[in-house]
């Protein structure tokens, strides 16, 4: 079911309470779109003209958003035909209007393929999708950023690794396994010479510095912040403030450079904003000061019981 531009139905728990230090407006956030219940948005990306690339890992499909038009949503591709490939994960844009995208199957290792979709022009939504290749070896691939315009950094949830891929030639190897990683990287950003990643399971932001021709660890990794339960995805500013998702919290934390840290959307009992799961900025004139985030809508971990749809939200920052 798709629902444009209701804000004004939002509930008042999509927004922080008056005893947090920092309070949106409620004209600040609007729903853009609500697919289907259930529905588990995992990930998004934003094109250079403004449409949002999000994928499902609830039903194997990548979807267009356009925050600005109707109609809002289009189907690119589904992979609903596609054998051994149940939903899409993390998604990159690794050349000018070129995406690489994960698909496979959570319960099943070694499921996982790493797929492009490039764009015929700035304007179109249709893609061509092709597979860049297989990777048998990975345990649950899921973040994904871009090195280079042809190489990408994956994180591996269960192995505790980064993978270094080259698209053209599909060969992968490990090149950054550190203690840090252990059970639940998930989300991970470069930034200046920094690699950046989330670990759901111990709740921090880390960073790391690596040689940007090879994506191998350079130094020791550092600890950004703690006690971020649940860390997901998250969004990097070009000055080093982190936007993470709280999967179970509902909530987006705000995270300064130095590692402070507020909550800066949502709540516990936030069922407009349940389960956020990954975020982008906006990337056009209209949209640059923008900060995009996407939803399970309370799949893993519902709201006093209660589930939505997934969802693409804005904010205004």
């Amino acid at each position: 079911m798709g629902v444009s531009f209701i804000g004004a139905l939002l509930s008042a728990a999509l927004f922080v309470t008056p005893s947090s230090q920092y309070v949106l407006p409620r004209s600040a956030i609007r729903i853009q779109w609500e697919f289907r219940k259930p529905s588990w948005v995992e990930n998004i990306a934003a094109r250079a003209n403004g449409d949002l690339l999000v994928t499902l890992l609830s039903a194997p499909g990548l979807h267009k958003i356009d925050p600005f038009n109707a109609p809002k949503q289009t189907l690119v591709h589904s992979f609903a035909e596609t054998p051994g490939i149940t939903g899409l994960l993390g998604i990159t844009e690794l050349d000018a209007d070129v995406f690489a995208f994960i698909a496979g199957n959570t319960s099943q290792p070694g499921s996982y393929s790493v797929w492009k979709a490039e764009f015929q022009n700035a304007q179109s939504a249709d893609a061509s999708i092709s597979k860049i290749t297989d990777v048998p070896s990975a345990g649950l691939l899921n973040g994904i950023t871009t090195l280079n315009p042809r190489t990408v950094l994956i994180a591996d949830t269960n192995l505790g690794n980064v993978l270094r891929l080259d698209t053209r030639t599909g060969q992968s190897q490990v090149v950054i396994d550190d203690a840090s990683m252990e059970g639940g990287i998930n989300g991970v950003k470069l930034l200046g010479r920094y690699l950046y990643f989330t670990n759901s399971v111990t709740g921090k932001l880390h960073k790391v510095p690596i040689n940007r021709r090879t994506g191998r660890a350079t130094g020791a990794v550092e600890t950004v912040a703690s006690e971020l339960t649940d860390a997901d995805d998250f969004a990097l500013h070009e000055d080093g403030t982190a936007y993470v998702a709280r999967l179970s919290g509902n909530v987006i934390e705000k995270v300064a450079p130095d590692g402070t840290h507020e909550v800066f959307a949502g709540g516990q009992d936030s069922v407009g904003m349940a389960g956020p799961t990954a975020l982008t900025f906006g990337r056009t004139s209209q949209d640059s000061n923008t900060l995009y985030l996407v939803t399970n809508g309370g799949l893993k971990h519902p709201v006093n019981g209660e589930t939505v749809g997934g969802r693409v939200i804005s904010i205004t920052l």
